[in-house]
């Protein structure tokens, strides 16, 4: 009987996810792209996959003589590359610049990206779900033809490969987009593989030493649609007319995390025995990639999508209620353009702020909570700093 309840369930929310998808594509067909993506409160920008265009007319720049990083008129908004250079050759193997093998590399990367979506769902069997993968953050990933995509995908096969192979995804998520980096701390109980990703990251940021600088300027701040540290300081900035430093801020985040742990690390407990290690791994990904990239750098919420590999984990909490404050954390954090539709820009990101830093700090305890466990080295720190 509760096998046949799950199946059903199972096959309800397999409907539920064909359809939606249905329906928007019918949307597209009869009202256009911008008129279909306002529909679902996603700001939209033509041509279509807005993002890749940044590769797309950095291939265009390049052959014009002018360096995409300063200047790059091959992009239809004349927009300064921010992408690791490895991109442009990635353009160039899969021919870009040609408009119908653009379309089917994005459309390529958008439905493996819901694929996973679609196999997390009938996973965790959760209608809950349903309103992080359809939110204006995931939405927006999509609209955008995101290369955030390609980097959530590749990191959520390595979660089903052997620890070398899996190496070999993390590191080459690396080289794309330097950020995975974060998951070096994954690899602590492995200290070969911990010295050889060590490696990977200095040579990765020496490979992209000299555009680095570009990235960080060329990415703009952003008090909407975005996190960070560098979204508060910007709110700061535009609300209260108050200058505050992005790495101050991050100071403050990381001290209020270790107080958080300090303060509960004997009243909040979870059994990771119970959970699959793959879940807490998943976990730890995700996690680190959404804390990592909150306190060091500039994000739109589209990169909100790492915390989809927490869900699981989260689903699984045995605190309930805790269990349900975090899920619908989640959900508020990804549904910033439905909030502010609903409750005005100046409440709605008030709202999906502090949903994103709660879950900054419960999703910081509980990564420090697994590698307490598994590293001796962290266990050791842990006790020092709390003695």
């Amino acid at each position: 009987m509760i096998k046949k309840l799950y199946t059903k369930k199972e096959i309800f929310l397999l409907l539920i996810f064909v359809l939606l998808i249905s329906l928007f594509l019918s949307s597209l067909f009869l009202n256009g792209w911008k008129a279909s993506w306002y529909f679902v409160y996603v700001p939209s920008a033509e041509p279509i996959f807005a993002d890749m265009r940044f590769i797309q007319g950095a291939l265009k720049s390049e052959s014009l003589g002018s360096n995409p990083y300063i200047n790059n008129p091959g992009d239809p908004w004349g927009r300064a590359l921010n992408y690791p250079p490895i991109w442009i050759d990635i353009a160039k193997i899969f021919n870009l610049e040609n408009e119908n093998f653009f379309l089917m590399f994005n459309l390529t990367m958008v439905s493996i990206y819901l694929l996973i979506c679609l196999i997390l769902l009938l996973k965790v069997k959760s209608f809950l779900f349903l309103f992080i993968i359809f939110s204006s953050s995931s939405l927006l990933g999509i609209e955008r033809g995101n290369s955030d995509l390609i980097i959530f995908s590749i990191i959520y096969f390595s979660l089903y490969l052997l620890p070398l192979y899996s190496f070999f995804f993390i590191s080459l998520a690396s080289f794309l987009k330097i950020y995975p980096l974060a998951l070096i701390l994954t690899f602590l109980e492995n200290k070969k593989i911990l010295f050889s990703f060590a490696i990977i990251g200095i040579f990765t940021i020496y490979l992209n030493i000299e555009e680095l600088k570009y990235i960080i300027l060329n990415t703009p701040k952003s008090a909407g649609l975005s996190y960070g540290s560098s979204t508060i300081s910007k709110g700061f900035s535009k609300l209260l007319g108050i200058n505050i430093k992005d790495y101050f801020i991050s100071v403050i985040l990381v001290l209020l995390i270790i107080s958080f742990y300090l303060m509960f690390k004997d009243r909040i407990k979870t059994n990771f025995e119970k959970i699959d290690e793959k879940i807490i791994t998943s976990f730890l990904y995700g996690g680190l990639i959404y804390v990592g990239t909150f306190l060091l750098s500039k994000n739109f919420d589209y990169r909100l999508i790492f915390l989809i590999l927490c869900y699981e984990f989260i689903f699984l909490i045995n605190i309930n209620k805790l269990r349900i404050f975090l899920i619908f954390c989640m959900i508020i954090s990804f549904n910033y353009a439905l909030l502010i539709s609903v409750f005005g820009v100046t409440l709605g990101a008030l709202l999906c702020l502090i949903a994103k830093v709660f879950l900054l700090i419960f999703i910081s305890y509980y990564i420090i909570m697994i590698l307490k466990v598994r590293s001796p080295f962290i266990n050791k720190f842990l006790n020092y700093l709390h003695n």
